[in-house]
């Protein structure tokens, strides 16, 4: 494969360079011309923002990725086939090496490839999807960066009535730590569709910061069925931000499972759109912070329709300085009666340095609702358990690791790919040991 990297830094040089190069249909050239715009235009967030009020980016610094990799490459190999995947995907810094589709599902219409070939294969459809219908360039300063530079991801479709059982596995993968990732994730499932997607985000280890911009568009059709997890793992120097909403029309349902590994900083909105009557949302999350990591996130639970519901469970492990910062809200509008809603924010810290921030609201404009509730904790291991354990023999790194184990296995469990919820697990074991191993010799958390 050859690279020939663009100019360094966001900027109206790599920009030009950007359409230059490209093939793309006129009408994405100008999308990305209208979203550069947008992205001049957009002031850079600032702590005086409320959203950004307990988020430093002052030490961010876009003149130093390259926003894109140009490949040149072999078309990519199939990856093993699977009786336990519906799909498999891997990019890398924006090529794609490994495809496959099950023939079963293929027979059926079921779409499962990357943005690029999508944008050739399939032009209606992205057209008419691609940061229309979830989320549009001007929703943010680095929505708007992303419309200008997207530079691959994943565009899946399942067509009507068809329930695709095995999970779609995905990998993007940041390998070359100076180039900028800018995935996009598309899915759309027509009416009384269903399936099982898995992304997983990782990066390089290097020490060098690196730079990561992703959106996530989630398009249900009435009766469909998704569950749509992401794992970021990204290197320990990264800044990472992203938004992943889910639009839902009647009687849709839809989970999102955002876990949070790795990046030096992770700034991501998780939201759910309920447009349809009857329509259900799940948003869980699980994050893991050491060292100086810091993780802000902003969720929304925005009730349109008749009869809705969601509910919602984060949980977070903070050790050394690292800091969370959660901030939900709940959101009834007017005429979206019945509606039910409930949201839950839940963090251990493992050392008292470590800090968790818990901000939930609610803002409810009908008054014929079935309720809506929020709660919220910060504490430490519970003492009495831990000394129960270690009564029986364990050690404290084993006893504290194992209540961690519990306190994330829920989240865990809703991943739906066993080899994905094995990283996670193994992370948090990982996570807990090296923590507890610093403090073994201070007196239990209290």
């Amino acid at each position: 494969m050859t690279l020939m990297t663009s100019a360094r830094g966001f900027n109206p040089d790599s920009f030009s360079q950007l359409l230059q190069l490209s093939d793309e249909p006129e009408w994405m050239k100008e999308r990305r011309k209208k979203a550069w715009e947008l992205y001049n235009t957009i002031p850079m967030p600032t702590r005086s923002d409320e959203e950004w009020r307990r988020t430093d980016l002052r030490k961010l610094d876009l003149s130093a990725p390259v926003p894109f990799l140009q490949t040149k490459a072999a078309p990519a190999p199939s990856a093993k086939t699977s009786k336990t995947l519906a799909a498999a995907l891997t990019i890398a810094d924006g090529a794609v090496t490994q495809q496959w589709l099950s023939d079963t599902y293929a027979s059926q219409g079921v779409v499962v490839t990357d943005m690029k070939t999508a944008l050739s294969q399939y032009p209606d459809l992205i057209e008419r999807y691609f940061m229309t219908q979830a989320v549009t360039a001007d929703d943010s300063k680095f929505a708007a960066l992303h419309g200008a530079f997207w530079n691959n991801g994943v565009f899946i479709h399942i067509p009507k009535n068809i329930s695709v059982t095995e999970p779609i596995s995905v990998h993007i993968a940041m390998e070359n730590a100076e180039a900028a990732l800018m995935a996009h994730s598309l899915a759309l499932l027509d009416n009384g569709s269903a399936a099982n997607v898995v992304v997983e985000i990782t990066g390089t280890t290097l020490e060098q910061q690196s730079f990561s911009s992703r959106i996530n568009e989630l398009v249900l059709g009435a009766n469909a069925q998704l569950n749509f997890t992401t794992i970021q793992n990204l290197g320990a120097a990264a800044y990472d931000f992203y938004t992943t909403r889910g639009v839902l029309q009647n009687d849709a349902q839809l989970t999102i499972n955002t876990i949070e590994l790795g990046a030096r900083l992770s700034k991501g909105r998780i939201e759910a759109i309920l447009r349809g009557n009857g329509s259900h949302a799940q948003l869980y999350g699980l994050y893991l912070g050491a060292e100086n990591q810091h993780y802000d996130r902003f969720t929304l639970q925005d009730h349109l329709g008749l009869s809705t519901s969601s509910n919602l469970l984060f949980k977070g492990i903070l050790s050394d300085t690292a800091r969370s910062v959660y901030s939900g809200f709940i959101r009834v509008h007017p005429g979206a009666k019945k509606s039910q809603a409930y949201q839950q924010n839940r963090n251990i810290l493992l050392n008292n340095t470590a800090r968790a921030d818990s901000i939930p609201n609610l803002e409810i404009s009908e008054s014929d609702i079935l309720g809506c509730s929020h709660g919220a904790t910060v504490g430490k291991v519970d003492p009495e358990e831990l000394f129960y354990l270690m009564c029986r023999g364990l050690t404290r790194i084993e006893a504290t690791q194992l209540l961690m184990e519990g306190f994330a296995e829920e989240l865990i469990a809703a991943i739906p790919l066993e080899s994905a919820q094995a990283v996670v697990r193994g992370a948090v074991i990982e996570r807990v040991a090296q923590t507890t191993a610093k403090f073994a010799e201070a007196p239990a958390a209290v």
